[in-house]
């Protein structure tokens, strides 16, 4: 017989069978029994397979809780949001608002934090002190009070000046340009000033302006903004344009000046940066980097503005940050895993459980800053271009972190 029966491919079967059947004298009831009892067989399996639906309880988001006082002035601010996981497209962070939030110290004052935003909340007159022990209460509607760890303010370090070194060790921050290599490493001279300690952590700000045209939106990128008058103009309202025309036949008007033609940015250090032990003597020493600044044409259509912050850590906040630090540098191999378990940070007192992470801390600061401009840049090619049509549009939809309002430290 010609056919060579191979099992689990019933079809493949009958249709080899069937195409070999003019080069063989075979039986054609014989064929077809095989083939019918080989879809039988195909459909008895078939039927066993049914699905079967779990009721999975979805685990509760914790509430995350971030805010610190310092030695500078006020107003401090603290943020309370949902956690979120950072691969999940659906179980996102959102700003939670609580019944009542408050810090207190060791002498036994106690301020009650106002809204500014939904899940944030800042100080009205509070000012942190050297030696001084602060924790934040917070009450939330369900009834559950909880209490951070008490933390002490040590006195700050002192930061001597800062620098940069231009180098194409590392790319970009996403957000701004990937596959930018070049970029600016900043380097901070500190030592310890007054304290005692040796712990910090530092933390840094990049600021960068950039001027649109919304007026000149490119015609792909055009929609209808629809008038009082029921007229659509095609520009966005905010470049203070109004349409005196028609729908058809925009006559375009300004009455009021433009509120998203200049935009100040923000980024920030991508990963905690912590020193422990570097400063042995009272001398200066060298930390970094501890930022770094993309040489994006974005950042450098003017200037960018680096600020260093030194924050003064108790052992008990350090070994916190120190944890968060572990987890973000575990991750760097396939077979590494994610070490270290994250401190409590935050005890119940009363009422409702609930799963509460974060940390509220008393750090002692210290800051400075310097600008770079494209002057600094030693060959332009670096920088690359700019796309025209990025530049013809709403300054708030370039890059996050975006504001309108010319920052207080902001020098053209």
């Amino acid at each position: 017989m010609c056919l060579t029966e191979t099992p689990n491919k019933y079809f493949t079967h009958c249709s080899q069978s069937y195409l070999q059947m003019s080069c063989h004298k075979m039986d054609f009831v014989y064929w077809l029994s095989k083939c019918l009892l080989s879809l039988v067989a195909f459909i008895a399996v078939g039927s066993c397979l049914d699905r079967i639906y779990f009721d999975v309880e979805k685990p509760p988001q914790a509430i995350s809780i971030d805010g610190f006082i310092s030695d500078q002035p006020g107003p401090y601010r603290v943020m309370v949001s949902t956690t979120f996981d950072i691969d999940s497209k659906v179980n996102l962070k959102t700003a939670v608002t609580v019944k009542g939030i408050s810090i207190s110290d060791d002498l036994g004052y106690t301020e009650e934090l106002k809204p500014v935003y939904v899940g944030i909340y800042e100080t009205v007159q509070i000012r942190g002190a050297v030696g001084r022990v602060y924790k934040l209460r917070v009450e939330f509607f369900d009834g559950g009070v909880y209490e951070s760890i008490p933390d002490t303010l040590l006195a700050a370090g002192k930061i001597d000046s800062i620098y940069a070194e231009l180098n194409s060790n590392g790319n970009s921050p996403a957000s701004l340009e990937s596959g930018t290599q070049y970029g600016f490493d900043i380097y901070a001279k500190s030592f310890v000033g007054n304290s005692n300690n040796n712990r910090f952590m530092w933390s840094c700000r990049s600021t960068f302006r950039v001027d649109t045209h919304p007026e000149l939106v490119p015609a792909a990128k055009q929609k209808c903004y629809l008038q009082k008058n029921g007229v659509c103009t095609f520009i966005p309202p905010c470049s203070g344009l109004i349409n005196r025309g028609s729908s058809a036949s925009p006559i375009y008007v300004r009455v009021e000046p433009c509120t998203c033609c200049t935009c100040w940015y923000d980024f920030y250090n991508i990963r905690v940066v912590l020193s422990d032990n570097t400063f042995t003597s009272r001398l200066s020493s060298t930390i970094g980097p501890v930022h770094r600044v993309p040489l994006s044409p974005f950042v450098f259509l003017f200037k960018v503005r680096v600020e260093v912050i030194m924050r003064s850590l108790t052992l008990q906040t350090y070994h916190w940050w120190k944890a968060i630090y572990n987890q973000q540098h575990a991750t760097g191999s396939l077979f590494q895993p994610v070490t270290g378990k994250i401190p409590l940070g935050f005890v119940k007192l009363s009422g409702a459980a609930s799963n509460v992470q974060g940390i509220f801390f008393a750090a002692g600061l210290s800051k400075t800053s310097i600008y770079l401009t494209p002057n600094d840049i030693p060959f332009k090619d670096y920088l690359g271009k700019i796309n025209p049509d990025a530049l013809n549009d709403n300054c708030f939809e370039l890059f996050p972190n975006a504001t309108n309002t010319r920052p207080t430290f902001w020098v053209d």
